[in-house]
């Protein structure tokens, strides 16, 4: 129920103000792009010692 007032909150500040819209998604995206980044760093780090799954899980 939170959640889906959060959600009915933003519709409306998003509707209020439309540059929101861009904001969020701008920072969605650059925040997915960092976490491709540093998956992928991690995955070819992880690579070279140990098998991709088991490497990955035990480097964090």
């Amino acid at each position: 129920m939170f959640i889906g007032a959060i959600l009915i909150i933003s519709g409306v500040f998003i509707a209020i103000f439309p540059e929101l819209l861009s904001l969020i998604v701008a920072s969605m995206l650059i925040i997915v792009g960092l976490t491709m980044c540093t998956v992928s760093y991690r995955m070819k780090k992880s690579r070279d010692s140990q098998s991709n799954v088991t490497g990955f899980f035990t480097k964090f």
